[in-house]
C-alpha cells in the first residue's frame, strides 16, 4: 500500500469536508459527520466482505440488515474491522448525533449533555513533530471546545477507518470453493 498516497487521499477528503462542515451550524455538524462515518464503515465492509449480490442486500437499501449506522459498527467490530476503542467512540458520537437529531431545538455544542459527552471521546491518535512520533489523546487539545473535540475526534476516527479499509482489500473474503463444487 502506498501510505502516503493514503495519506493526500485522505487530508484531501477531509479539507473538502471541513469546508463544508465550518458553515453549518452544530445540529448539521453533527448530523453530517455521522454521515460521513457511515460511509466510511460501509466502505470498510465493503472492502472486506465477499463481492456478491448477498454483500449489497445486507449493506445497501432499504431494510438492508447492516444499513444502519448501529448495525454497521457492530458487525465492523464484529468482524475485527475496529478496535474496541474506535467502537466505543462510534457509539460516542453516535450519542451526540442522536442527541441533535430527537431535539428540534435549543441543542448546541454548548448543551451540558453534548459538553460531557464529547469530554468522554477517547480516542488517541499519533502525530508527527520534529520527525518524532508521539501520541495524543483528544484532552490534550488546546481548543476544549466541544466542537472542536468532536470535529477533530471525527477527523482521527474517518482518517482509521479509511486506511483500514484499504488495508482490509487485503484480507477481503472469497467465496468458498470446494472440491465438489
Amino acid at each position: 500500500m502506498d501510505w502516503s498516497k493514503a495519506g493526500i487521499e485522505i487530508l484531501s477528503d477531509f479539507g473538502m469536508f471541513l469546508k463544508e462542515l465550518a458553515a453549518e451550524t452544530d445540529r448539521g455538524c453533527a448530523i453530517i459527520s455521522m454521515a460521513l462515518i457511515d460511509i466510511r464503515l460501509k466502505e470498510i465492509l465493503l472492502a472486506f466482505l465477499v463481492d456478491s449480490k448477498s454483500t449489497s442486500e445486507l449493506i445497501e437499501g432499504f431494510n438492508a440488515p447492516l444499513s444502519s449506522l448501529s448495525a454497521r459498527t457492530k458487525a465492523a467490530f464484529s468482524l475485527g474491522l475496529l478496535t474496541k476503542q474506535e467502537y466505543d467512540n462510534i457509539n460516542i458520537f453516535r450519542k451526540i448525533r442522536n442527541e441533535f437529531a430527537h431535539h428540534p431545538h435549543g441543542i448546541s455544542f454548548t448543551t451540558p449533555t453534548i459538553i460531557s459527552l464529547c469530554s468522554s471521546i477517547t480516542l488517541r491518535f499519533e502525530l508527527l513533530a520534529k520527525n518524532e512520533e508521539q501520541t495524543t489523546d483528544m484532552n490534550s487539545i488546546n481548543d476544549k471546545s466541544a466542537r472542536m473535540k468532536f470535529s477533530i475526534g471525527i477527523f482521527v476516527l474517518t482518517s482509521m477507518i479509511m486506511i483500514r479499509a484499504r488495508c482490509a482489500m487485503s484480507e477481503k473474503r472469497e467465496i468458498l470453493k470446494y472440491e465438489w463444487d
